[in-house]
């Protein structure tokens, strides 16, 4: 039974209805709705008020392996920075590490994969450029961000060099946020360009 079935069945058996659970959790119907439906996963402070609106311990929620994910959409999340030290690594690590994890829980899983997807992306953004300008170096060329910063420091502000440096500042705003998000209880699936549509 995952976290949208148990939330339904415990609502149900308290004779609650969608609405009353959402005044009582101070969550709209919306999300409620979308939590039952497996469609988004509670964490934090979602997962906190749902158990004091349902008086159901926290490990109900959890199912059997709470201790062992714990933590680890954190240790996920720190892995895609290593964009940083070399614009591959970020998905090769991520990408081990969800694999690694991804049966324990949902919300490993749906993290795990929207980061896999979003490095995917940015190593999609960071090759383009060099594809285009030299194909033929395509492995050989160091545009890590210390490389970047050096060119910036010796006057090279030419339009590739602004081009990734700034798809290096999207990419960390984007993972900043998604950290926040998942630091305080939000979902992380509101982020509809890193996932296919639902229904």
């Amino acid at each position: 039974m995952n976290i949208g079935q148990k939330i339904r069945q415990v609502r149900l058996s308290r004779g609650l209805t969608q609405e009353k659970l959402a005044e009582g959790t101070g969550l709209s119907i919306r999300t409620i709705q979308r939590l039952e439906a497996g469609s988004n996963l509670p964490y934090g402070d979602t997962l906190i008020r749902l158990s004091g609106a349902l008086d159901v311990p926290l490990d109900y929620f959890m199912g059997s392996h709470p201790i062992k994910s714990q933590g680890y959409p954190q240790i996920l999340l720190f892995s895609a920075l290593l964009f940083l030290y070399h614009p591959a690594m970020g998905l090769l690590i991520t990408w081990l590490l969800w694999m690694l994890r991804k049966h324990e829980s949902q919300a490993v899983d749906q993290l795990g994969l929207k980061l896999v997807r979003i490095e995917l992306i940015w190593l999609g953004l960071f090759y383009a450029l060099v594809l285009i300008r030299v194909p033929a170096q395509l492995f050989s060329v160091d545009l890590g961000v210390f490389r970047l910063l050096q060119a910036l420091i010796r006057g090279d502000g030419s339009w590739p060099v602004w081009y990734y440096i700034a798809i290096y500042l999207i990419h960390m705003v984007i993972l900043t946020g998604i950290y926040w998000r998942v630091q305080s209880g939000g979902n992380i699936t509101q982020y509809r360009f890193c996932h296919p549509s639902t229904k």
